[in-house]
């Protein structure tokens, strides 16, 4: 590290779900590329402890939780919890002493980056939706800089880049060979790539096991990431069917997985970037509880470019789905019409870009 980098640090508001942790530890790498280092801000417990440590990423908690916005006990223990978590914001900020600070958008960042106000450490965000959250739209008048995903995104913000999502070094697709020997598939067989997002999707999760309890699934080799609670159930059901391919709670190795892959089957967050970099066709189930239906929009902006095929939840069954997908996997002209208008979706540069901007507000070179 050269002498005038040293003590340089980046306050990273993190966490809560994959899909905000995950492009702030793309960030982090991308900074400590040079020679900048990068300290992350968690809220409560989600288990985000697994993936910073293995990253090598120190990390701090606050007591931020998720604000509701119905009247309740809830609300108010939220809120308080909230209020607890600006006053220990200010004690990490004093200790901390970040150069600048960034906010991913979860509901980690608005007491941090109100306390990093307070204390006038400037601070930029990250946006990762077509609709941005309650955070972001409140915060972004105040900061520096605001990157976003998408070219739609409105936000009232001082300087707006688009730089796509950041995407983990180690996500980024593996040649397909290489891939389906990592995972131990034979080929051969269209290779199904189906991920609930980090927490795994109870929905998504059900339906296929019902489509293997008609006897569907012997044309594919499989790929599916479960989440934690309905590993157990999918994965007998998967042995006992005596579907090829592999079942895990969560891939490591998801270069692996996407570089495996014909067809991109799960929700619509921030993870359908990871997808789009390795030129998959999608097929996409929108969470409908998401802040702001942010997840539809996502969904829906995607099937207008033509990369992806939208099914409502509410629309969601055994049948719709076979159906849905056996249309477009024996359609190879469908299937790489959507591939080639994945490709530009997501932008293998996004990390340095945002770092580069982030660093010269630093003073760094």
């Amino acid at each position: 590290m050269s002498p005038h980098r040293e003590n340089k640090v980046v306050a990273i508001a993190a966490g809560g779900t994959g899909g905000h942790l995950f492009p702030g530890i793309a960030l982090a790498q991308a900074l400590k590329r040079r020679g900048v280092d990068s300290h992350f801000i968690l809220g409560t417990p989600r288990g985000e402890d697994r993936w910073l440590d293995e990253y090598g990423f120190e990390y701090t908690r606050i007591s931020s939780t998720p604000l509701f916005r119905n009247l309740s006990i809830r609300t108010v223990n939220s809120s308080v919890k909230n209020i607890i978590a600006v006053k220990e914001s200010l004690a990490v900020i004093h200790k901390l002493k970040p150069d600048i600070a960034v906010g991913m958008g979860a509901y980690t960042s608005g007491p941090f980056l109100i306390s990093c106000y307070l204390s006038s450490v400037p601070f930029v965000l990250f946006e990762q939706n077509l609709i941005p959250g309650l955070t972001n739209k409140m915060l972004a008048p105040l900061s520096l800089h605001t990157f976003v995903t998408f070219e739609g995104t409105k936000l009232r913000a001082n300087s707006i880049h688009v730089v796509g999502n950041l995407i983990r070094d180690d996500v980024k697709p593996k040649a397909k060979s290489k891939a389906l020997k990592k995972l131990g598939l034979k080929g051969g067989r269209p290779v199904l790539v189906v991920i609930g997002g980090s927490q795994g999707a109870a929905t998504i999760n059900r339906t296929l096991i019902d489509a293997f309890n008609t006897g569907w699934g012997k044309d594919y080799s499989f790929v599916i990431q479960t989440g934690i609670k309905d590993y157990e159930y999918v994965s007998s059901i998967f042995r006992e069917k005596g579907i090829e391919g592999i079942c895990r709670d969560f891939f490591d190795d998801m270069g692996a997985v996407y570089g495996a892959g014909d067809l991109y089957i799960g929700r619509s967050g921030g993870g359908i970037f990871e997808a789009l970099l390795a030129n998959l066709p999608l097929v996409l189930i929108p969470y409908p509880f998401a802040s702001g239906d942010h997840q539809r929009a996502n969904a829906e902006y995607l099937e207008k470019k033509g990369s992806a095929v939208v099914i409502d939840e509410n629309d969601l069954n055994a049948e719709v789905f076979m159906r849905t997908v056996d249309a477009l996997t024996n359609d190879k002209d469908r299937m790489r019409k959507m591939a080639e208008n994945s490709k530009g979706l997501a932008k293998h540069d996004a990390s340095d870009v945002a770092a580069g901007i982030i660093l010269e507000e630093m003073g760094v070179k």
